[in-house]
């Protein structure tokens, strides 16, 4: 259930004058007048049960070099994965990593070869397409269908690029910029046509704990979820055919706000795809955070009531901006997101043709979002709501100026 108690919500006493001392990507160097709903981190506490981990790890002088095996990490992740979404990994076959995108680069280095084709749904995360560059592949973009109700996976799209020689998709699930969650049926036919052409898949769940809308209550849900088990469904868990090669990405980053500390997991969910990893660089596993595994684990075992207080409050937020885009921004387009803290917003016909919406809004409201151009739809832009309802309402009545 949402917070009730007298006290104010954590996730609602948000100091700005705290925000700008910190030295993240998202605050670090931002100008005293703008107002920063750019890059994916949120504005909250940290979760007690992490805060709790880290101060015992100093505490103890707890900052020698991490395990190969991530400690419990990979047993708590696999827990929340059952709790959360009824979905049991294995814990031994995960293989730790500093973080998801460079667990996405060994993966290209090794299910694909220089030159290849990788799918990729635009709108896209930005800095796909920068490893692809890195890693010497090619980009072979799919875009998501526009319809009324949302963006939608092009089957379609797909069987076309997988024919024309593809030979491994980069799955943002759930998606990044647009929030958009596809369902069993849609991830089903996607890994079919997966083995069907031979395609490897990476799937980049770093999102799912975030997915916010839920079912009814379930046994055993956190008591401060109001929205029950979640609808998410792991790619793993999907039939994926004989030979094909899938590769899963996750961390507790994004849900916990943690992505400092350097820790993420990558999981070969066929046998295919562990053969294919037993080439990874030996030394990879040492290259991840003893912070970020502690934290990490703490997260996963300890975190289902704040991650669900965390949601109620993402989901009221998400309401909120609806109304105030409505209200303040009519010219914007906006469909609310599945998942995710991220708004994907069409300025087309707010911002000049030719502008970088971005920062035509940064000039005229001192607001900075993040530009579309990064995410391959110019004219559109990226907003981050993981923050208070009063910064929120703040920034967009500042949008109203455009």
């Amino acid at each position: 259930m949402p917070h009730t108690s007298d006290r104010p919500s954590p996730f609602d006493t948000v100091d700005l004058a705290q925000l700008r001392r910190r030295h993240n990507t998202k605050w670090g160097g931002v100008p005293h007048d703008v107002l920063s709903l750019s890059v994916a981190e949120t504005d909250f506490a940290t979760a007690p049960p992490v805060t709790a981990a880290l101060e015992r790890a100093l505490a103890d002088g707890d900052l020698g070099y991490a395990p190969p095996d991530a400690l419990g990490l990979p047993a708590a992740f696999a827990a929340f994965a059952g709790r959360h979404w009824d979905w049991h990994p294995d814990p031994a076959a995960f293989v730790p990593v500093s973080e998801v995108m460079v667990g996405v680069v060994e993966a290209l280095r090794l299910l694909t070869a220089p030159g290849d084709r990788v799918v990729v749904e635009t709108p896209a995360y930005g800095p796909y397409f920068r490893v692809l560059r890195e890693t010497g592949r090619a980009i072979a973009p799919v875009p998501l269908l526009a319809t009324p109700e949302g963006p939608r996976r092009d089957l379609e799209g797909l069987r076309r690029a997988f024919a024309g020689g593809a030979t491994a998709m980069l799955l943002c699930h759930p998606h990044n910029p647009t929030g958009y969650l596809g369902d069993r049926t849609e991830l089903t036919a996607v890994a079919a046509l997966a083995a069907e052409y031979g395609v490897a898949v990476i799937a980049d769940e770093i999102w799912a704990p975030l997915v916010l809308d839920g079912a009814a209550p379930a046994a055993g849900d956190a008591p401060g979820d109001a929205g029950g088990r979640s609808p998410f469904v792991p790619y793993a868990t999907v039939p994926q055919g004989d030979g094909v090669r899938t590769v899963v990405m996750t961390s507790a980053s994004k849900a916990y706000n943690i992505p400092g500390l350097k820790c993420a997991l990558m999981l070969p969910a066929t046998e295919a795809a562990a053969a294919a990893l037993r080439g990874l660089p030996e030394l990879l596993p040492f290259r991840i955070a003893l912070l970020g595994v502690l934290a990490g684990q703490a997260a996963f075992a300890e975190g289902d009531a704040w991650l669900g207080d965390l949601r109620a409050h993402l989901r009221a937020n998400r309401d909120l901006l609806t109304r105030l885009l409505a209200e303040h921004v009519p010219g914007a387009g906006h469909v609310p997101p599945d998942a995710t803290y991220l708004a994907w917003v069409d300025l087309r016909g707010v911002a000049p043709e030719g502008v970088p919406a971005a920062a035509y809004v940064e000039e005229r409201a001192r607001v900075r979002l993040s530009d579309g151009e990064e995410y391959g739809a110019p004219g559109w832009a990226r907003l981050n709501f993981g923050t208070s309802a009063a910064l929120l309402e703040e920034s967009v009545r500042r949008m109203g100026a455009l």
